[in-house]
């Protein structure tokens, strides 16, 4: 049982994301996977990526990230795979993509991107995911994803 705290979703919403959620499951059946090793953590439902980049990898090898987080700057709002594109293209020398997903308060596993350095410090793109976000759960792309990732984001 896990002690990240999450409220009950509100029965409309809950079924929406219930139903998106088993849609694109049934197109990509590796994704019940990846539900199954997130929900293993806290929450009850998952907004998938459009694109993973590396799914067998992420259910495989994917870690909880729990070390310090630092906004960056000249994020803009709500568009995190290019935020973590275009500044990954501009330091590509000081920071790794990290794909994956955070945990809302809500229960709910949302898609999502953020930037690592050598040190393991996060930096997030999205200023309200700094404190709304109870859980981050995610993948470093290795540099030839990274660069996959950035064409495709930006």
């Amino acid at each position: 049982m896990t002690s990240i705290p999450t409220t009950p979703p509100d029965p409309e919403n809950g079924t929406k994301v219930q139903t998106w959620m088993r849609h694109q499951e049934r197109k990509t059946p590796r994704l019940a996977d990846l539900r199954e090793r997130l929900v293993a953590i806290a929450g009850w439902g998952v907004i998938y990526n459009d694109h993973e980049y590396d799914l067998p990898g992420l259910v495989r090898r994917g870690r909880s990230h729990t070390g310090p987080v630092q906004l960056f700057p000249r994020g803009v709002p709500g568009e995190c795979h290019a935020n973590c594109a275009r500044a990954w293209t501009a330091a590509s020398d000081r920071f790794q993509i990290v794909t994956g997903y955070v945990l809302t308060a809500e229960g709910t596993w949302i898609g999502h991107s953020w930037l690592q350095d050598a040190t393991g410090t996060t930096y997030e793109t999205i200023p309200e995911y700094l404190t709304g976000v109870f859980h981050r759960f995610g993948l470093p792309l290795p540099p030839s994803r990274a660069r996959r990732f950035a064409q495709r984001e930006t």
